[in-house]
């Protein structure tokens, strides 16, 4: 594993060139990583901010999460993104001394979980980690980690709970509004879908103005 910079150590302009078979290499003292983009797992991190974000197409849309300008180098990310690399197990052990005792009574504990299970389609988890964050006294800082929430009760027909976590995000963090269009818009197809869907659907169409 290699922690590179993107914005510091390759520019805008050359990760915009980057496709999957690009090289990259760093060395510091002795030792030394050689790779290519396929091996990206992309990341956001402005603890100012919210909590880290890994990359993927459900973030297309989403409002940046800092306020420098970095909203191209943000994009020129995302595509080479593989978050399916990140291992999903709950054994393993990392060192205190390096990383520090994990909290599990964290906002960002419980949204990255959830994040994770996202990407399975594990909605239950989801909810049940939702749960758990509200018994914990816990808030998000960012409307866009609400998304992973309100996307789990929309595939569980929690239409209700969909409906007030869309509302808390557009409250949270402007510019929300073309990220949640978007996820309302992601139900599974249904031929006769039923009438609680479709009320609370127009709801959040006419209340976000989604097109």
């Amino acid at each position: 594993l290699w922690w590179f910079n993107a914005g510091r150590q390759w520019g805008i302009d050359a990760t915009l060139k980057m496709r999957d078979d690009s090289e990259i290499s760093d060395s510091m003292r002795t030792l030394h990583y050689e790779g290519t983009a396929a091996d990206l797992v992309g990341l956001v991190f402005n603890p100012a901010r919210g909590c880290l974000r890994v990359q993927d197409e459900f973030y297309a849309l989403a409002p940046a999460m800092d306020d420098f300008k970095m909203e191209e180098l943000n994009d020129a990310i995302l595509p080479l993104s593989h978050p399916q690399q990140i291992i999903q197990a709950e054994d393993l052990q990392f060192s205190q001394a390096v990383f520090g005792k994990e909290n599990k009574q964290s906002w960002c504990y419980f949204y990255e979980k959830a994040d994770l299970a996202r990407q399975y389609g594990n909605w239950s988890v989801i909810t049940d980690l939702y749960t758990k964050s509200q018994a914990a006294g816990q808030r998000p800082m960012h409307g866009t980690e609400l998304a992973p929430f309100i996307l789990a009760a929309v595939q569980q027909g929690d239409w209700q709970t969909a409906q007030e976590l869309t509302r808390q995000a557009t409250d949270m963090t402007p510019n929300m509004q073309p990220m949640l269009c978007s996820l309302w818009r992601s139900f599974p197809e249904e031929e006769l879908p039923p009438a609680e869907r479709i009320s609370a659907q127009a709801t959040v169409n006419e209340f976000l103005g989604c097109e």
